[in-house]
């Protein structure tokens, strides 16, 4: 009887240090690569509209191969990045994201970035920004349209009224072209605040579209200038060569 405990016990002590039970005896290891995020998202402090926003992201490659990044999508052209294309094991590399808020002013900016790499069991990792953007002015509306028959008057007016946090007063106004619109800037001061009003007016005769745009120079260091687009579309009269009885 203790002899066969004896071989019993033995036999357990090969199984438990021979090592993993292969042919040869030897441990068996997978090469891949592995790709670790240690942060996946960025929160900016507020920015001013027009602002670009700039972050590095961190990447490791905790495996036993070459870690390739081969492809990263942002969704939308105000994105841009650059990035390591291949990263060594137990090395790092980076993600650099820039952001321009231009067109974001007033709102909480969300992008997502995918990033996809050679890691099989983990080929897609998804990056975060988030952040708010400050209105520099209340532009109203933000875009010109002139559209109407020719031969009558077309004008519209635009609102512009600085941000209580960054007050400033436009010292200049000009045209990009002028050839067809006519414009006035005028300043009108109210118990709290100031606030500019353009007139913009149509001088094409003739049918057809034209763009245009009308630059606000500002005393402000942080949006020296305000850019104002001007689309004008005039259209045939019908009313235009009747006879009138």
């Amino acid at each position: 009887m203790r002899f066969r405990i004896h071989i019993l016990f033995i036999f357990l002590f090969f199984i438990l240090f021979s090592g993993t039970g292969s042919p040869s005896g030897e441990k068996t290891t997978v090469k891949s690569p592995f790709a670790f995020l240690p942060v996946d998202s960025y929160e900016f402090e507020p920015v001013i509209d027009g602002a670009e926003v700039t972050h590095d992201f961190i990447i490791q490659n905790k495996g036993a191969m070459t870690l390739k990044i081969e492809k990263v999508k942002t969704g939308c052209g105000c994105t841009t990045v650059s990035y390591s294309k291949e990263i060594p094991p137990d090395n790092w590399g980076k993600i650099t994201v820039r952001i321009n808020t231009r067109g974001y002013g007033g709102r909480r900016l969300k992008k997502k970035i995918i990033v996809q790499t050679n890691d099989t069991n983990n080929p897609v990792l998804y990056l975060a920004v988030t952040g708010n953007v400050d209105k520099f002015a209340d532009i109203v509306p933000g875009v010109v349209r002139l559209i109407g028959p020719s031969g009558k008057e077309i004008k519209t007016e635009v609102a512009i009224v600085p941000q209580e946090k960054y007050p400033f007063k436009i010292v200049r106004a000009w045209a990009e072209n002028g050839k067809n619109i006519n414009f006035k800037l005028k300043e009108v001061k109210t118990s709290s605040t100031t606030k500019y009003l353009l007139i913009i007016e149509n001088q094409k005769k003739e049918t057809g579209r034209y763009y245009d745009s009308i630059y606000l120079k500002t005393n402000s260091k942080i949006r020296p200038e305000i850019r104002i687009v001007v689309y004008g579309n005039i259209l045939d009269n019908p009313q235009k060569g009747k006879t009138q009885y």
